[in-house]
């Protein structure tokens, strides 16, 4: 009878300790298999969506090809490559002749490194995230302008409206004119700022510093 027991709980010893072999050797390694599989395909079906969107986005834009690059051609009218003043010049003079108005004084100054704003709109915010300094330029610019007074009011909201982008941001005139009556005569001066956008290529690499990059200062290996 004792013997009988102890083979019966000798066998069953055994049998347990295939069944945790057959677990931690066989079927707790599926499972784990299996469900590192289920986290990477619902993963791979995420990205997929996220994929199908993104290549909605661009054949939706794609469609709108020839929208887009008449957006384009404009902009680059309104923010040139390069400071282009002859054109700017032009510009103002016919917007000063439309409103019988006369441009007593107009200086340019030198371009400047910048950069344009931020916004919360993302495509926007990441298309100024490319614009560095060196490729966006501000030129200060500064006018006189003598004529009645709603005809020069008239001047610099056409000024500000044209097909270059000028932003008029200080306007200034003698005391009393602002009083002026319709048809007097009044004297008003201006400044703004017009902008430049370097096309990538001309846009220098910027300078190497040795103190942040030790390989710049690295003696040569001999071969």
């Amino acid at each position: 009878m004792n013997s009988n027991r102890i083979w019966t709980l000798g066998t069953a010893l055994v049998i347990v300790g295939l069944l945790a072999a057959t677990w931690f050797l066989g079927v707790s390694p599926q499972l784990s298999a299996a469900s590192l599989a289920d986290s990477e395909r619902e993963g791979i079906e995420t990205q997929n969506v996220a994929n199908e969107a993104t290549l909605a986005s661009l054949k939706a834009q794609f469609e709108k090809i020839d929208e887009l690059r008449t957006d384009l051609a404009d902009a680059r009218e309104a923010v040139p490559a390069s400071v282009q003043q002859s054109l700017l010049i032009g510009q103002i003079g016919d917007f000063a002749k439309a409103n019988d108005v006369k441009i007593t004084l107009a200086a340019f100054d030198d371009p400047a490194a910048s950069l344009p704003g931020t916004s919360t709109d993302p495509e926007l915010s990441n298309a100024l995230s490319l614009v560095t300094p060196e490729s966006f330029l501000v030129v200060p610019l500064s006018m006189s302008i003598r004529g009645e007074y709603t005809d020069v009011m008239n001047f610099i909201d056409d000024l500000q409206n044209g097909t270059r982008l000028v932003l008029v941001f200080e306007v200034s005139m003698p005391i009393g004119d602002g009083r002026a009556k319709k048809g007097e005569t009044v004297d008003i001066s201006i400044a703004g700022e017009t902008f430049v956008l370097l096309d990538a290529a001309s846009v220098p690499a910027p300078a190497v510093d040795p103190a942040a990059d030790p390989a710049a200062t690295a003696a040569p290996t001999e071969g």
